[in-house]
């Protein structure tokens, strides 16, 4: 017996005691097969897949991004097909990292043609790739809303594990009740919540925004939908800017006067945490900015900032500040007189140092600090 060459799976069958080999035969081009890596790509889903608005309503879907074979490029979202009179905006715009989600806005106008959009698209672009989710908007005849919603502060802005807060407010002639809630996707870590969940006109909710420290930083628009039996769908729109740069705090050094060759003035700095989060200070630094010459001195005399000494925070680190507590002195948080930081001048035994006589010294504070 004899096989020709070729590529293929082998399996042997007995039949009748002998052993008949079958070869599943694969044509194939060429004589070796070279097997690239995976290209870099992502893909774009939408959902749902169809709304249904009254004309002047918004209607919200989510478009999710996932990067295959490592695709973390920056990507940017469009929108197309909108019906006349129709709008479309996204939160965020653009996602940074190649993955993650984004609401989509799709807001009607009064005189938007009723009828059904089917060729509603979002499509994601990153240099030179470019994929694309179609979504279907059913536009109704508009109904007059008898009841509408709004929210105060228009926008907030705080740190990454922070919660931020808006009231909700619901006026209008309606009788029935209205119940609250959030539309779209939130990015990952953030959680939106309302109390009460429901109102009558007249009458308002607390939504609570809580992220982690790992939420993403950004500016995100939120859309506050007010639901109720028979009428239709009501929204609002707030901001919730996030920025994860650092953990501001507050720093203001004590007033002083009469600093003269060989005096040393110890600055009892006043520290403010406006964070819903504790804060550990981790440095805290004090340098002389400016010196200003007081009037009528000999102007051939000098006063610079080199006339300055200044001694830093000798301390132990962290100082710890509890969240949104009142400003406070280093010396409320256990710190020694021996440890502030002071201001004081080099006492020369050759320059003449009347010149600075009466001078305004400006100090710049600086410090460092993280979540607690």
């Amino acid at each position: 017996m004899s096989l020709s060459k070729g590529l293929g799976a082998w399996a042997l069958t007995p039949v009748g005691g002998l052993v008949v080999v079958t070869v599943a035969a694969v044509t194939a081009t060429g004589g070796f097969f070279l097997t690239g890596a995976a290209k870099a790509d992502f893909t774009v889903v939408a959902s749902p897949l169809g709304q249904s608005v009254g004309q002047g309503q918004t209607a919200l879907f989510a478009v999710t991004l996932n990067g295959t074979n490592g695709f973390s490029s920056p990507v940017q979202l469009t929108a197309s097909g909108l019906p006349t009179g129709a709008t479309a905006s996204f939160s965020p715009i653009a996602l940074t990292k190649g993955s993650g989600t984004s609401s989509v806005s799709v807001t009607t106008s009064p005189t938007t043609p009723t009828g059904i959009y089917r060729d509603v698209t979002v499509t994601g672009t990153s240099g030179s790739l470019s994929h694309a989710a179609t979504m279907t908007l059913t536009v109704t005849p508009y109904v007059a809303p008898t009841f509408l919603v709004s929210a105060t502060p228009a926008a907030n802005s705080m740190l990454p594990g922070d919660t931020a807060t808006y009231q909700v407010d619901v006026g209008g002639d309606f009788g029935g009740s209205v119940a609250l809630s959030t539309l779209g996707a939130l990015p990952a870590g953030m959680v939106a919540s309302f109390s009460p969940t429901s109102v009558t006109t007249g009458h308002s909710s607390t939504m609570t925004v809580t992220t982690k420290s790992n939420t993403a930083s950004g500016a995100y628009t939120l859309t506050i939908a007010g639901d109720a039996t028979g009428q239709p769908q009501q929204t609002t729109t707030v901001v919730l800017n996030l920025d994860g740069t650092g953990k501001s705090f507050s720093i203001n050094g004590p007033s002083f006067s009469d600093v003269a060759p060989g005096v040393t003035i110890p600055l009892d700095l006043v520290l403010g945490n406006p964070n819903n989060q504790p804060l550990n200070v981790t440095n805290l630094t004090v340098t002389v900015q400016s010196v200003t010459k007081a009037a009528g001195v000999d102007p051939s005399l000098s006063c610079t900032t080199a006339d300055y000494v200044v001694t830093q925070y000798g301390g132990t680190y962290p100082l710890a500040l509890d969240a949104g507590a009142p400003a406070v002195n280093l010396s409320s948080l256990d710190a020694v007189p021996g440890d502030l930081p002071s201001i004081g001048m080099a006492n020369s035994t050759t320059a003449d140092q009347d010149g600075c006589r009466g001078a305004t010294v400006v100090l710049a504070f600086t410090g460092a600090g993280q979540g607690g």
